[in-house]
C-alpha cells in the first residue's frame, strides 16, 4: 500500500497566542461578572499547497 501526501491548503494559526487571549478574557469576565461579548483577533497565515490553484 502506498500513501501519498495530499498537500492540502490550510491556515497556520498561533494557538498558544489564541489560548492566552481566550484565557485572559475568560478570567476577566469571571472576575468582573460580565456577560458582554468580547472579540479578539489572532494572526494566521494561509499555507498554499497542491490543493490550491490560481483562478
Amino acid at each position: 500500500m502506498t500513501f501519498r501526501s495530499s498537500g492540502l491548503t490550510t491556515l497556520r494559526i498561533d494557538f498558544g497566542a489564541m489560548l492566552e487571549k481566550v484565557t485572559a478574557s475568560l478570567i476577566e469576565h469571571i472576575e468582573q461578572r460580565t456577560t458582554e461579548y468580547t472579540s479578539f483577533v489572532v494572526d494566521m497565515k494561509l499555507v498554499k499547497r497542491d490543493s490550491c490553484k490560481q483562478v
